[in-house]
Order: structure tokens, then sequence, then C-alpha cells
């Protein structure tokens, strides 16, 4: 081949190239475009005090180009008090997301509907239940703290890792469930499922909920994180700046890279601020 032609031929390669890289930076702008509509609609921004409570949450992707997957939150302030939800779908991809959606919009209903925490909770086993498809199914922590006086947390635990409880006084104490109980969507397989737990949660106390993309994250040691032991080091009283300090601790254990999703969020109980008067 004459160098002329070489130098046609290299142009027509090198264009190719070209093309196909702008095909794929288009497509990955759509997607991102795609996955934060998605986010913006499931994983609202949520206040950062509502009520006694400051708030935080922090989701993290595995996948570095996504924004989303089956981990989950939300937070309502309602007649019975205010109202979360934390919980993580099993597998991942669009079929993940659209169970999250299916739990999230059942619980925007029946949490202000259902007076019962454990009642909200078999509302949302019966969503995942009724797709009719048994290897879905999601664990879930919900938590109902009561307005004013009433210094208590009200927790139901579905299949979750349990949240953990840093007492005013620096002490962090995990609260199991006294009695176990199936991930949402598997209740059927054991009948009476989902029991209240109260616990004490007192002005300073701050309540920290988790994924199992945090504490089944694990070092070149192939040791978890141990959020607990962690969680007692941190000093920080805000819950933005801990679960930020918590993130970096996390991916600094991990080596930089998380494998799972992670979703986070932490519930600080402040003295009961009153609706300023007329």
């Amino acid at each position: 081949m004459s160098s002329a032609g070489c130098v046609v031929l290299a142009a027509a390669v090198t264009s190719g190239v070209i093309a196909l890289m702008r095909r794929e930076e288009q497509a990955a702008a759509r997607l991102h475009n795609i996955t934060e509509a998605v986010q913006r609609a499931l994983l609202r921004p949520l206040p950062p005090r509502v009520g006694r409570l400051q708030v935080a949450v922090r989701y993290a992707a595995a996948e570095p180009d996504a924004r989303i997957g089956g981990d989950l939150y939300d937070l309502l302030e309602t007649k019975f008090g205010v109202r979360v939800l934390l919980g993580d779908v099993r597998g991942k991809g669009f079929e993940a997301v659209e169970v999250a959606a299916d739990i999230l919009g059942v619980f925007r209903d029946v949490a202000r509907t259902e007076p019962g925490l454990d009642s909200v909770a078999t509302r949302l086993d019966g969503a995942i239940a009724r797709r009719g498809r048994s290897e879905e199914f999601a664990t879930a922590i919900l938590v109902t703290t009561a307005p004013e006086e009433d210094h208590a947390a009200v927790i139901v635990n579905c299949g979750h890792p349990p949240p953990l409880l840093r007492h005013r006084g620096g002490t962090v104490t995990e609260v199991s469930p006294e009695v176990a109980a199936p991930p949402l969507g598997l209740c059927e397989l054991a009948g009476d499922c989902y029991r209240l737990q109260k616990v004490p949660f007192q002005p300073g106390d701050l309540l920290l909920l988790f994924t199992d993309g945090t504490s089944e994250a694990r070092n070149r040691q192939n040791q978890f994180y141990p959020v607990a032991e962690r969680l007692r080091g941190i000093g920080e009283s805000d819950p933005g700046a801990l679960l930020d300090r918590v993130l970096d601790d996390l991916r600094s254990w991990t080596g930089g890279r998380i494998h799972d999703d992670v979703a986070l969020m932490a519930l600080r109980c402040m003295r009961w601020r009153r609706p300023a008067g007329p």
C-alpha cells in the first residue's frame, strides 16, 4: 500500500474511533440523565430537621456510573410521629429499582394512615408478595419517633442489620430485635412476623441505620467493617458530618472501592422545638 493510502486508512480508522467514542459518551450521558431522574423521583432529599430530629442520609452506589440501586430510604412527618424507612432490595439493576419504587410508593401511603408501625411493615410485605415473584424480597428497618415528650423510638426490624444507638455519653449499643423476623415479601412463610420494639431515645442520642453494604464491607484481610467499633471513635454530633466520616472510613477500610451499594441514615434526638406562636 502506498504512503498516501496508509494516510487515508489511518484517517478513516481515527474518524471511526472518534465517532464510536462520541456515541459511547452520548449513551453514558443519557444513562446518567435517566438515573438522575430516577434518583430524584425515588430517593428524595430529606430535610435536615423534622420535629425533634436532626436528619442526614448518604447513598453511595457500588458502580461508579450508577446513581441508584436497590437501597432505599424515606422519612415522613405524620400524625403518628416521624416515620422512617431504610431498606435493601435483593438483587441489582432495574428490577431492584422497580421493587424499591413499589416499596417507597406503599410506604408513602400507609405510613400516614396505619397507626401501628407493625401494620406498616405488614402492608409493605404484602406489596412485594403480590408481585408474585418468590425471589423478590427486601430487608428493611422502620422507625417511629413520637412527638413531644415521649423520648423513645419504636423500631420494626424486617430481616435487616440491626441499627446502632449512640447514647449521649458516647456508648454504642446494637438494637437487635427480640424476635427475628423475615425480610419483606417472605412473611407468609413465617406467619405472624413483625413486632414492635421500643427503645429509649433521649436528647443527644443518635440512631444510625445502614444497609449491609456497610456492615459486610471487607478489607484486604477479608474482615468485615466493624460499624459499632468505628462509631464509638467518631465524635461528631452533627449527623451529616458523622456520616461523611463513616463513608470516608469505610472507603479507607476497603482500599478505596465500595463493592456493594451503601445507604446510611443518622437520626439525632433534639429537645422538642415547639412551633412559633401567631
